[in-house]
């Protein structure tokens, strides 16, 4: 008896202090949970000041700088697809519309992996498999094969969207601390250097907070999936070795350069220009539009109409195959072709005409199977265009026509109202001078206008169609003093460093070289900047 009373009292202190242990653990929590009740407020309510105030650097720079273009290229040209089962769904519903989500797993080299959440279509949600993409040394990297963008990354789209709708949002973000803070200092001559000080900070602030998020966003692609070890009713329910590297750079991942000092500034003054400077043609067609639809129909389309006349006398025949179509109607093809023994890329604009629908008018586009027939200029390849372009001018010249009425009823209403409101502004009271400035306006919608059209020929419709092709592989009898000749005699920057390629070499995108240069690429590749 009394050797079990000593067995239950030393078995008592043994248990004493992991019942006080398990008191503090529990203390412990409950001050935690206690903590992070009263700090959770305060954290969503910075979360929210931080989006607002960074929304705006954070979406130009994942437009423009800080791109994931080439994630997506991997994906788009090395990606090893395959199928997965799907073994869970469920919806999540919102106010809006509801999402659909899948528990998907697969299998690579005889392990299993789950990809616990995948967002799907309406019409992927009921299928029982899935097609997945993923990259070949990364099993884990499953994705969604209808989510991989498949467009061509030698055409990416325009990034002025990015930057208008970013610098649209960093104006209104700063507008409030910006008038809290001059409400303050009571001084309006610091207006100009404080919001510029704002803007700065900003997009200093947000450059890093950019390529922070961008590598998270590259470790949960790479890593998003979980191998799992097989179960006896053949289910998913223990993951194993599924480690993941704490840090991981994007530009190591992509052996890409880091941005310098001098970069980042000129693209971003770069940048802003081009905006500023497509704002100035938005005020251009708001008060000459009509005069430059007129001009453009009557005198530049003549020169358009002998410009399509020499691919008919000059023209070789080639034959191409669509890559990718582009935009919302897919009225953009991009097309690889071969010329002269070297290999081209080209973006063609589907011609099209208006139907009537009813009491509307749509544009029926041409049907161009996926091995058009292009033609090009002998001495020019990169001037490749479209068959059906060549064979039916008649839509052309139809849509010009159509085009000389609707500017001479815009034109009309400009000068109206252009009228109206000079005359209202300096009092102008007799008919007289209200028909001189009419025909003064009359003449500058002439003048501004052909100007404008003379412009777009040149600058932008010739240079598209003459030498707007990429070339991606050159003749293996070239050299470069071959390639110098041909810049002088096409005058256009090539850029130089050429690799020899062969049948089996497999081209990618950094290789591909561009027979055209713009002034903006030139600017930053200036010795300034370097």
């Amino acid at each position: 008896h009394k050797s079990r009373q000593h067995n239950h009292s030393s078995i008592m202190d043994q248990e004493q202090p992991k019942q006080q242990s398990n008191c503090v653990k529990y203390c412990t929590s409950a001050i935690r949970c206690f903590g992070f009740i009263i700090i959770c407020p305060f954290i969503y309510v910075g979360i929210i000041l931080f989006a607002i105030l960074f929304a705006g650097p954070l979406m130009y720079y994942a437009g423009t700088i800080l791109n994931s273009r080439a994630l997506a290229k991997n994906y788009s040209e090395n990606g090893v697809r395959l199928q997965g089962k799907v073994i869970a769904r469920w919806q999540k519903s919102s106010e809006a519309e509801p999402t659909y989500h899948v528990r998907v797993v697969y299998r690579v080299d005889r392990e299993r992996y789950v990809k616990n959440d995948m967002t799907v279509s309406q019409e992927l949600y009921s299928k029982p498999k899935q097609d997945l993409i993923l990259l070949p040394d990364y099993p884990r990297s499953a994705i969604l094969f209808s989510g991989v963008d498949l467009t061509d990354h030698d055409f990416p789209p325009s990034k002025l969207p990015f930057i208008y709708f970013s610098f649209f949002l960093m104006l209104v973000s700063n507008s409030v601390p910006l008038g809290v803070t001059l409400g303050l200092i009571d001084s309006t001559n610091l207006f100009t250097p404080i919001f510029c000080g704002m803007i700065a900070l900003e997009l200093l602030i947000g450059y890093f907070v950019a390529k922070k998020r961008r590598n998270i966003h590259l470790k949960s692609y790479l890593y998003g999936a979980k191998r799992v070890a097989r179960s006896r009713n053949d289910d998913p329910v223990n993951t194993i070795n599924n480690t993941t590297p704490k840090h991981l750079s994007y530009e190591d991942f992509f052996n890409e350069g880091g941005h310098s000092c001098y970069y980042v500034i000129s693209s971003i003054c770069l940048d802003f220009i081009t905006a500023i400077a497509w704002i100035g043609v938005a005020i251009y067609f708001i008060i000459f539009f009509g005069g430059y639809l007129i001009m453009y129909s009557l005198v530049v389309a003549r020169w358009r109409y002998a410009i399509l006349k020499r691919y008919e006398s000059h023209g070789t025949q080639a034959v191409g195959k669509i890559i990718c179509r582009q935009g919302p109607m897919k009225s953009m093809l991009i097309v690889q072709y071969t010329a002269d023994e070297q290999m081209y890329k080209k973006r063609f604009a589907v011609p099209f005409y208006m139907v009537r629908s009813g009491c509307n008018h749509r544009p029926q586009y041409e049907s161009v199977s996926e091995d058009p027939n292009l033609l090009y200029i002998n001495d020019n390849p990169s001037s490749a265009v479209l068959n059906c372009q060549i064979d039916n001018p008649q839509y052309e010249r139809k849509r010009f026509q159509k085009n000389i009425g609707a500017g001479l009823f815009v034109m009309a209403i400009q000068v109206f109202l252009f009228t109206e409101m000079i005359g209202a502004i300096n009092t102008i009271d007799d008919a007289q001078s209200f028909i001189l400035l009419a025909g003064i306006i009359c003449l500058c919608e002439v003048v501004f206008g052909l100007l404008g059209a003379c412009i777009h020929h040149t600058f932008f419709y010739k240079r598209e169609l003459l030498w707007g092709a990429k070339r991606i592989s050159r003749r293996a009898t070239e050299n470069d003093e071959m390639i110098q000749d041909e810049e002088q005699e096409l005058a256009v920057a090539i850029v130089e460093g050429w690799g020899e390629l062969d049948n089996t070499t497999q081209i990618t995108l950094d290789e591909s070289e561009s027979t055209r240069e713009s002034f903006v690429d030139k600017f930053r590749k200036s010795k300034l900047f370097v």
